[in-house]
This record gives C-alpha cells, sequence and structure tokens, in this order.
C-alpha cells in the first residue's frame, strides 16, 4: 500500500509524494504541464485544460477513465485533460458500464481489478452491446507483465496498458489508441 503526504513547494504549488519512491511526484507532473504549455503556446496563467478568462479550447476526445485506486485516478486524469483530453471517470465497474451507456466517448481506459464488476465483466458487456463495441477498450493493469494479455483480448480489450503508468509515456500510448479509432 503507498502511502501519499503533501508538502508544498516555495511557490506554494501542493506536490504529492510518495513515502516509499524518491521524489515528488507532483514535480514531474508540473514540469509535464510546463513543457506542455510551452509546446502549444499558452501563457502561464493558463490551467491544465487550457482555459483562459473567455477562451475556450478545442477537446481532442472525450476519454472515460474506469479505475478504483484514487492516486492512479488523479494521474490519468490530470494528464490526459492537461494535454486537451474531457475525462469522465468512474470509481468501479458497474459505475462505469453505465457511464458509457449514458456518455459519448472516444476511448475507455479500464482498471482489470475493480470492485462491483471487474474489468472482464466491463469489456464483456461492452463488447456485446450493439452501439459500445466500437469504442476502444484499453486494460489498464499491471496483470499483463505476468502473463495475462491472451486473456485480456479474449475477453474484449482491444489492447492494455502497463501499470504503473509512465507519465512520459502514457499519453503516447494513448493517442496510439485514439487513431486506431479513426
Amino acid at each position: 500500500m503507498l502511502r501519499f503526504r503533501e508538502t508544498k513547494t516555495p511557490q506554494h504549488i501542493p506536490i504529492i509524494s510518495n513515502s516509499y519512491a524518491p521524489g515528488p511526484i507532483g514535480l514531474r507532473r508540473r514540469e509535464l504541464f510546463m513543457a506542455e504549455n510551452r509546446q502549444r503556446g499558452r501563457d502561464k496563467g493558463d490551467t491544465p485544460d487550457g482555459e483562459k478568462r473567455g477562451v475556450t479550447t478545442a477537446v481532442k476526445g472525450r476519454i472515460l477513465v474506469i479505475e478504483d485506486d484514487p492516486a492512479s485516478m488523479e494521474l490519468m486524469t490530470y494528464l490526459l485533460r492537461a494535454f486537451g483530453y474531457a475525462v469522465l471517470s468512474a470509481r468501479d465497474g458497474a459505475e462505469g458500464i453505465e457511464m458509457a451507456e449514458h456518455e459519448l466517448v472516444d476511448l475507455i481506459l479500464c482498471d482489470v481489478i475493480l470492485p462491483k464488476a471487474d474489468g472482464y465483466e466491463v469489456a464483456n458487456y461492452l463488447k456485446k452491446h450493439p452501439v459500445l463495441r466500437g469504442i476502444p477498450l484499453v486494460a489498464m493493469t499491471a496483470l499483463a507483465a505476468i502473463g495475462h494479455p491472451k486473456r485480456l483480448f479474449s475477453a474484449g480489450f482491444d489492447g492494455y496498458i502497463d501499470k504503473p503508468i509512465a507519465p512520459e509515456l502514457f499519453l503516447e500510448q494513448v493517442e496510439a489508441f485514439m487513431q486506431k479509432k479513426n
């Protein structure tokens, strides 16, 4: 079990650091955000969503994230929003299925080990649904590292991303799945 503590930087930016891993996690997030802003030519005062006073930016796509771990959910949501995606979140498989039925999304990122309905049940349901079967479904799991990719694909997942996620690779992986949809 990971334990987190919040600290303040000299600029009064909260940073979440993992007591088992060296260095602050939040600092890397801030660096990614700043690099992304420089790349897109945003001002320092812009939010991660790219909002300015009276100005809105185009959304790259809508992504449903089904994840029960709050730290993983926060990191994925932050990264996706910082790079222009609208993010919907569900904390368990049943809630994820319900949201997928009621919201139009371009991609679903789903943890495999979830309460109420696990990722395999979610995949099975979504791939049998006549409207939802066309939405790319990506497993977020550490299980792939121990020989479960065949089971993931046979359950209906279109691919997988290893956990814990690597922030510098995560967005490239997500965008690859978004391109497969188009």
